[in-house]
């Protein structure tokens, strides 16, 4: 098992990990959140805020355990991408959100939060590409 895989599964997990189970600690702040981005209707951002933390827990879980670990690794890269495509509109809209990425214990604005979106995305390649590369022959 090849270093750079095992780094990008544990890295990536455990930042899905802490912030899917910080987000839950704060169910009402990641449903506010959400809504705040102005980019969904209001019935479909408080769903997205309430399941979000669950999704990230899992997809936390598999990465660390090794379940399903190419799926949760591509799912984290559709995460990322939806995290940067609302942050960008947020910032091209010049809105002032709190992302409540890791539960609102540290605040972060959009551009601080399209910083974390890359990482998120390059981690997940890099977490899949792996995985695909060592189930070959």
């Amino acid at each position: 098992m090849g270093a750079v895989r095992v780094v990008s599964w544990v890295v990536l997990g455990g930042i899905l990990l802490v912030s899917g189970g910080l987000k839950s600690l704060d169910a009402e702040g990641t449903v506010i959140a959400t809504a705040a981005y102005d980019i969904l209707p209001a019935w479909m951002a408080f769903l997205l805020g309430a399941v979000l933390p669950a999704l990230e827990v899992v997809l936390g879980a598999a990465l660390l355990t090794g379940w399903q670990r190419r799926a949760a690794a591509s799912w984290a890269v559709v995460l990322g991408v939806v995290f940067g495509v609302a942050n960008s509109c947020a910032l091209l809209r010049g809105l002032v959100v709190d992302c409540q990425c890791f539960g609102g214990v540290a605040g972060s604005s959009a551009a601080t939060s399209l910083w974390i979106d890359c990482g998120i995305i390059a981690m997940g390649l890099l977490a899949s590409r792996q995985s695909v590369e060592s189930s070959k022959p």
